[in-house]
């Protein structure tokens, strides 16, 4: 609960500047939170984020904030904007209003003008989208996890996938430890602390899992500004955060899909092993079986993808990339698992031209299950709504990968009997270059024909919720994610799920 009012705002001095160290300190942040790196006898400068609000009229009075312009107020956590008169533009997003279009809610103040306009409809609306969206993601720096104090998600990343030990961050009740393979970096948040964890927020969320995407973007400031402007949710607003390595401005906005979260991240000219704040940690070179994040699936409940899809398009830039010829981008690729089995609908979305970010998935549930819940359902109930299902991890030897993580201990999902005595399965296997018997050996899933195939593994959940897993692909020319997988694995989990409910 954020505080607010005469009293609190004297008791937070530093909103609106960049926190200054004291001589021989080496570390400071700044912005609207503040992240006290030690010690806290700090020095206050003007921030270049600290006027990017209009303060609302009769709003609560603040004590002057050192770097902002006469009549601006520095808003604090949740802020979110509405336009007087007018519906904010994502229903996902909806506020209240006040006669003055501004609106306290939870004891957060929320402040923005609003710049939506009417939108044009049918195709003029499309192309209109296309040039309207707000802050245009470049890279996918980092996914983030947040687990208690003990939960054994790091070591298990180490010991069976061969993530190693990037950058650590011990403060404030927080343990912060950075992980890679490649290019695909992990980072763990471990514990519960007084305050927020760096480059992200705690969720408070009952269970662990993958609850923050961080983004590359070119401007931090622009972003937030243009989100707020959508009716996003900015729940940390823009903080700079430097050491001897150099700077990184970030903030950190709500997302649709449940407790994950997205952080904007910018660093020019930083020079560090990850990000200011983190002491790098030395550690071997890693076996290198993951090379890049391929992509990433987040769990919706039925119907709601559409609604998902467009925020995503209208606020970071993704547009529909289709699975099937001729696909309809309200409709997805739909995938039966067969008669009293439903099925899944998946949705994907392709990153603005010329970015590094990996393809999203939205899953969803298909109706007709006569089977209790499947896993799309499954990970709704166990981590109470939408969020990331899993994180697809790209590697060029799917074999060996999947060899030495089970030789590590590794769980993964055994696929049905009878999926690699499917009539043509032998044939597409041995036109992929491979041998029925080791793919069999190992659960590895195969689709694909014309020269064009895809390799994919699952891993069981790495928390004791059955909630987030990992994949491995390997892609021999393929770019999509075959039907006859998705009807492999639907039915693997399902039987995965009835065999421990037996036990």
């Amino acid at each position: 609960m954020g505080r607010s009012g005469p009293k609190a705002a004297a008791q937070r001095p530093w909103e609106g500047a960049v926190l200054l160290p004291s001589p021989g300190t080496g570390v400071w942040a700044g912005g609207g939170r503040s992240h006290w790196l030690r010690p806290p006898s700090l020095l206050l400068g003007p921030s270049p984020c600290s006027a990017w609000f209009s303060g609302p009229p009769g709003g609560p009075q603040a004590a002057p904030v050192r770097g902002a312009q006469q009549g601006e107020l520095r808003a604090p956590r949740g802020l979110s904007a509405a336009s007087p008169g007018k519906r904010p533009r994502h229903a996902l997003c909806e506020q209240k209003r006040t006669p003055t279009g501004f609106r306290r809610q939870a004891g957060d103040l929320r402040i923005a003008e609003s710049t939506t306009r009417e939108r044009p409809q049918g195709k003029d609306r499309r192309d209109a989208d296309r040039t309207a969206m707000a802050a245009p993601v470049r890279r996918l720096c980092h996914v983030a996890f947040h687990v208690p104090a003990g939960q054994p998600l790091a070591r298990d990343l180490q010991r069976f996938f061969g993530f190693r030990p990037l950058a650590v961050r011990e403060a404030d009740g927080w343990r912060q430890l950075a992980l890679r393979s490649g290019d695909a970096v992990f980072l763990v948040n471990e514990g519960a602390g007084p305050g927020e964890p760096l480059y992200s927020l705690d969720p408070h969320h009952a269970v662990p899992g993958a609850t923050n995407l961080c983004f590359d973007v070119a401007d931090v400031g622009a972003a937030a500004r243009a989100l707020a402007a959508l009716g996003c949710n900015v729940q940390v607003p823009p903080v700079t955060v430097q050491d001897a390595q150099g700077a990184a401005t970030y903030a950190v906005v709500g997302s649709p899909a449940g407790n994950l979260s997205l952080t904007l991240l910018e660093r020019p000219g930083f020079c560090g092993p990850f990000l200011p704040g983190f002491r790098p940690v030395s550690s071997v070179p890693g076996p290198g079986w993951v090379t890049h994040v391929d992509h990433l699936t987040l769990a919706c409940p039925r119907s709601s993808s559409p609604k998902i899809m467009r925020w995503f398009h209208d606020c970071l830039g993704f547009h529909h990339l289709p699975l099937s010829p001729g696909e309809d981008p309200e409709l997805g690729l739909e995938v039966a698992a067969g008669s009293g089995r439903g099925g899944l609908r998946l949705t994907a979305l392709q990153a603005p031209t010329g970015s590094a970010v990996p393809t999203l998935v939205l899953a969803e549930s298909l109706p007709g299950s006569l089977r209790g819940r499947d896993q799309v359902e499954q990970f709704l109930a166990q981590n109470g709504g939408p969020g990331l299902q899993h994180v697809g991890l790209y590697t060029p030897n799917i074999m060996e990968a999947t060899e030495r993580v089970a030789g590590a201990g590794g769980q993964l999902l055994t696929p049905p009997e009878a999926y690699y005595q499917q009539p043509g399965k032998e044939k597409q296997i041995l036109a992929a270059g491979h041998e029925p018997r080791l793919l069999a050996r190992h659960g590895v899933l195969l689709d694909g024909d014309e020269g064009k195939f895809l390799l994919q593994v699952f891993t069981k959940s790495l928390f004791a919720e059955d909630t987030f897993f990992l994949e491995l692909i390997q892609r021999q020319g393929a770019t999509g994610f075959g039907q006859g997988n998705i009807r492999a694995l639907w039915q693997s989990v399902q039987e995965h799920a009835a065999r421990v409910c037996e036990a």
